[in-house]
């Protein structure tokens, strides 16, 4: 039944997650409550926060669920909920922060103490880099990077490998598909001399207004994951 169905009005789709492309047959359709999905042959491996992008009609779409269609027990398609590229955007706009974000508001509250930076980042940028993950990578390298030199001289260099280490994995956690809350968290606590390395007032001083750098940014990227 299903391939009836895309032989007479589907049409094939480029599924993007992540650097993982394929192509799937696929038919529009709507559920009885007007919620709109494509329905996919069973066994096809569509997830939630996938993009779908006709070939032939070149629409482009974020798919926010996905179920299965069963008869008598057996699954006669994959259902996957989907928006378009612009209800997604609008969804996003919708729920985001104020567009300038208070780094030391966002400090105070994670460490419920009275430590505070300078610092405060245009919400609209941020969203572009989270967006695209070449930028994404190369902004959180040049950042580290900078972090890394901010304490470089002043590290015994068993704390500096411990260090660099940690400013590693903040970076790989935030580039993941579905980065920890907790663990960003404490990545960025102990960049910033809150956690296991021990650091003095001085490196503090010099740290901050990079962690600053960082904390909007990891902050917009668990949002985004939260609305996937």
């Amino acid at each position: 039944m299903f391939r009836n169905m895309l032989e007479l009005g589907g049409e094939e789709f480029e599924v993007q997650r992540g650097d993982m492309v394929f192509r799937a047959g696929g038919v529009r359709n709507r559920d009885q409550t007007g919620g709109k999905y494509i329905g996919f042959a069973p066994g096809t491996e569509i997830q939630p926060g996938d993009w779908l992008h006709g070939n032939v009609s070149g629409d482009r779409f974020f798919v926010f669920d996905v179920n299965s269609m069963l008869i008598r027990g057996r699954v006669l398609q994959v259902k996957a909920y989907y928006e378009t590229a612009q209800e997604h955007e609008v969804r996003l706009a919708q729920a985001e922060p104020p567009r300038t974000q208070y780094v030391g508001a966002i400090i105070h509250a994670m460490h419920g103490g009275n430590v505070q930076a300078i610092g405060h980042a245009n919400q609209s940028e941020i969203n572009q880099l989270i967006n695209d993950s070449g930028a994404l990578a190369a902004a959180l390298d040049d950042i580290l990077m900078q972090v890394i030199d901010a304490v470089r001289a002043d590290l015994p260099a068993p704390q500096l490998i411990a260090y660099m280490q940690q400013a590693e994995e903040l970076k790989c956690a935030l580039k993941s598909d579905k980065p920890q809350p907790a663990v960003v968290k404490r990545l960025l606590s102990t960049l910033a001399f809150l956690g296991d390395v021990e650091g003095t007032a001085g490196l503090v001083t010099r740290v901050w207004p990079l962690i600053g750098s960082l904390m909007p940014i990891a902050l917009t990227v668990l949002q985004h994951v939260q609305l996937r």
